[in-house]
This record gives structure tokens, sequence and C-alpha cells, in this order.
């Protein structure tokens, strides 16, 4: 049995995408036979008890209030140092060639999912999925000769909700009758209430919107009475059926992140607001590509601005069916998780 170690964290700060897309591919490596075990740190807002309840052992590694690439890497060793590991996927973006230089003694094979092509990793194999990553040439200075890379969408990891969503998506024909309004699970600087308000001076009746917070979203009060006040709007607090409510759209209002290619990958045109800045760079290409509005970073964009883009988009389906087929064509192939999974697990 191949056995892998996945290290990752997620927290408050650090959010928590790096680790669901580990566990999308985690349980991709478990159904094909592999053992699955995984590593991270306890900060506050870990996710640690959720990848338990996932079905995976979790080592902790104890809290430190700044990254210590030297101590993480010692404990890590302390970790691994009686197991037979035969590859450890590494997605963590405080991690580069150092920490795997100490770790190589203890794992047959090292993996790295990153995002930006811009740290030096010492690997065997590095998944970038991102569209602007299938530029070869930016890792020729960064990843040892050996190391194979899977650029580009074709590698997305996506949860199986979204392949078979997928199945049912139909080309959209760019009129609006229900939108997504959707910022993540915390929206810590706002978006939400600021495109609800929109949508309200907008007073567009006719059209259905679906709200997505989590439980712990910033203004969860506010937006509740926002949508209490509107009987065409529904919220929907930690919802287990995003992506369903994606393939219902026809437009949506959210942040950039891996939303942004669940988005695309279902053919949903969306409107999008910066939230951080790691996410420009992603933004920017998608908006080359005709995929997304891009209306830049959440503090230049004010309620007045979204209220003029909507009201755009809406007098102009033509230019929304041509960004739904732009998004459909993004993807050559619908399961990126079953590409990657079985590239690991051939060696």
């Amino acid at each position: 049995m191949v056995n892998i170690y996945i290290r990752t964290d997620a927290s408050i700060e650090i959010g928590t995408g790096h680790v669901m897309r580990c566990l999308t591919l985690a349980h991709a490596l478990k159904l094909k036979g592999a053992k699955v075990s995984f590593i991270s740190k306890d900060l506050e807002g870990h996710l640690i008890d959720f990848i338990r309840q996932n079905g995976f052992d979790v080592a902790p590694i104890r809290y430190l209030p700044t990254f210590d690439d030297k101590i993480d890497a010692v404990l890590t060793q302390q970790i691994l140092k009686n197991v037979k590991v035969d590859w450890l996927i590494i997605d963590h973006y405080e991690i580069d060639e150092r920490w795997e230089r100490q770790i190589r003694p203890y794992t047959e094979k090292i993996m790295v999912i990153e995002d930006f092509s811009r740290t030096k990793h010492d690997c065997d194999l590095l998944l970038n999925y991102h569209v602007y990553a299938t530029i070869h040439d930016q890792y020729k200075q960064l990843l040892p000769n050996h190391t194979r890379t899977l650029l580009g969408s074709d590698y997305i990891l996506l949860r199986d909700e979204f392949l078979q969503e997928r199945k049912d998506t139909i080309v959209r024909d760019g009129s609006i009758n229900r939108i997504l309004v959707s910022f993540g699970g915390t929206d810590p600087t706002g978006e939400t209430v600021k495109t609800l308000q929109a949508l309200q001076q907008l007073n567009l009746q006719y059209i259905s919107v679906d709200v997505v917070i989590g439980d712990q979203a910033s203004d969860k009060g506010l937006i509740q009475q926002l949508c209490e006040a509107n009987p065409q709007w529904r919220l929907h607090i930690q919802s287990d059926n995003i992506a369903k409510l994606m393939r219902q759209a026809d437009l949506a209002v959210g942040s950039g992140g891996v939303s942004s290619y669940e988005r695309c990958f279902l053919g949903l045109p969306t409107l999008t607001i910066q939230t951080a800045d790691n996410q420009h760079n992603l933004l920017q290409s998608l908006k080359t590509l005709g995929v997304i509005d891009y209306l830049g970073k959440h503090d230049n964009v004010d309620q007045t601005r979204i209220q003029q883009k909507l009201n755009g988009l809406i007098q102009y389906p033509s230019r929304l069916k041509e960004m739904s087929n732009r998004c459909l064509s993004l993807f050559n192939s619908e399961d990126g998780v079953e590409l990657v999974s079985s590239t690991i697990l051939e060696g």
C-alpha cells in the first residue's frame, strides 16, 4: 500500500482553501488504495477535527506564533522518522526548498501544490493548476531538472459534486433570472452587504437571488435582515450544495481564489471582486481570457460601482452568453483530480 502524508495548514488568517483541496485529492488517493494521513498545525481556526471527520489521521504540530521553517521541518521529521513514506505532499505558502531538503531523507518523493510560480522547490512533482501556470519557462530557474510539472486548468482539484453538476450544465443564453452572491465563509471585507445593497437599489423583483455565507460571516445579522426584506432572496448558511447553486445561477457575484475556477467549470459568468492580494494575478488572467468581469480590489469597489456593473450586464445578454461559453471551454479535461491522483500513484 502506498503511504502518503500531506503537510498543510488552515487558520483564520490562512483560510481553508489549502486543506479543502488537499482533502479532495486525499479522497481520490484513498479510493485508489493509498493510505493518506495529514500533518497540520493547531492554529486558530484549524481544520484538524474536520480532516478527521473526513476519515483521515492527523498528526498535529504544536502552535507557534510565527512560522519557522527549521523548527517546522524538525517537528515534521519527528512525525515521519519511524514511518515508511512514499510521498509527502506539501500545500503551504511558507514552505520552500530549504524545508524540503531537510525532509528529503524521510520520504521517497515530494510533491508540491502551489499557486504563484515564484518559489524555489526541491520536489519530484509540482502542481499549479492556475491558467497562467502554463508558461512553462517560468519554472526553469525554480525547480530541479528532474521535477515533473502538472500545469494549467486541466489539473484543477475540484470536488466530485462539481463533476456531477457539470453533467447537467446547459449553455446559458445570457438572460438573468437567478443571481448567486458568494464571497466565501467569512467575507471579512464586507462584499456581501455591498452587493445586496446594490441589488436592492436596482429593485429587480423578477430575479431570484441566492446568498451564501458561512456561520462566522461578518455582517451576518445585517445580511439576514436584507434577505428577509426581499421575498425573492434566499439565504444559505454553511451550504453543502454550492455546486448546485452555481449550476442553477445565470450570474454570480463573488471573490477570487478556487471558487473562481469552480464557477468557470460550471459555465457561470461572474462579476468578481478581489478580496486578497494573492488573487490579483489569477483574476487578471481570467479577465484577459474573457471569462469574468473583474471590478478590481475591494477597497476600490463601492456599492454604486457594483450596481452600475450589474445593470450593464443585465442589459447585454450576448456578453454573458459569450462569457459562459468561454468558461466551459477553459477546461479540456473534466476530472483534474483523476489525472493528478493517477500521476502520483504511477510514481
